[in-house]
């Protein structure tokens, strides 16, 4: 159902804002019929999708931040990474993107441009973050009734899957059955309770296979075979985003275009290792073609590497 806003943006209209007024609104009428009840909302600012609309003075919070370019942020953030521990010490970074310019290729203008365009991006983040945000990466657990660690980083594989059955073994819920007579499908995911207290527990999540559009990976027990679609980039695979995704394509990816990496030694996937693991390689595409050991449905969202999650101080 389309609702029209309230007012204009130059009247100072932003939809976050608005969603949390509503949710805000639904929470506290489901309050006054049933004050005792739970309640559970599911709720997705438009953050970070485009059209990154955000109020001037949120962008302008950034101004100049970014005008050394992408090149220096990214190099900046994966040295921060490393100091916080977020990415193994011996992480190499991966090569730069080939479908973005080199920083050092641009005209003068064209580094104004998307330096501000960074900076609405950042703005946008953080005026998001400010209602609360919604879900974030990395994935933050604060429970300090029942998590003993502090500030400690997990490295066990985790999806967005996993989150309802963690909430309900931390309450020690069991899902019904049935729920007024109608069969309920099994909640996929696992539990991530077991590392809580434990960084060296062996995570429940081993097997995820993932499509989106032409592109699938799979994830199992610290490796990932990956079948990039259109190949590994737009610009050196000739393709476009949106080309049809035939048959004939995806067969010619399937015979020469998977690629291998050990996320334990390369979290940054930065060696193929497909031909020196041809045997596992081959495993795995079987595994993601037959569906087992599949623990779900082909998903296209969520972690794909061994999902990083944090216990705040």
């Amino acid at each position: 159902m389309q609702v029209e806003p309230e007012a204009t943006p130059e009247e100072g209209y932003h939809l976050t804002p608005d969603l949390v007024d509503k949710a805000k609104a639904m929470i506290a009428d489901a309050k006054q019929v049933a004050q005792n009840k739970p309640f559970f909302m599911y709720f997705c600012p438009g953050a970070q999708h485009a059209p990154h609309h955000v109020p001037r003075e949120w962008a302008d919070k950034y101004k100049g931040q970014f005008d050394k370019g992408w090149d220096h942020y990214r190099e900046e953030t994966f040295r921060r990474q490393k100091e916080l521990g977020v990415i193994p010490q011996n992480t190499v970074m991966s090569r730069h993107d080939p479908d973005v310019q080199d920083w050092d290729s641009l005209s003068d203008d064209e580094r104004k441009l998307y330096a501000r365009m960074m900076e609405v991006f950042a703005g946008f983040l953080e005026h998001t973050d400010h209602y609360r945000g919604g879900v974030s990466d990395p994935f933050i657990i604060s429970w300090p009734k029942g998590i003993k660690a502090k500030g400690e980083v997990r490295t066990q594989f985790c999806h967005g899957i996993d989150m309802v059955p963690t909430v309900l073994d931390c309450l020690g819920v069991e899902p019904p059955a049935t729920i007024r007579g109608v069969t309920q499908a099994p909640i996929e995911g696992f539990s991530l309770k077991n590392t809580f207290d434990d960084s060296g527990a062996t995570g429940l999540h081993q097997t995820q296979y993932y499509e989106m559009f032409g592109h699938r990976s799979l994830y199992h027990a610290g490796w990932r075979a990956v079948c990039p679609w259109p190949g590994t980039s737009f610009v050196e695979s000739g393709g476009a985003f949106g080309d049809e995704i035939t048959h004939d394509k995806l067969n010619a990816l399937d015979a020469s275009g998977w690629e291998l990496y050990n996320l334990v030694d390369d979290p940054a996937e930065t060696t193929d290792l497909a031909d020196q693991e041809k045997a596992r390689l081959i495993e795995m595409i079987g595994i993601s073609s037959e569906g087992e050991p599949r623990p779900i449905a082909a998903n296209g969202r969520g972690a794909q590497h061994p999902g990083h999650f944090l216990f705040p101080v």
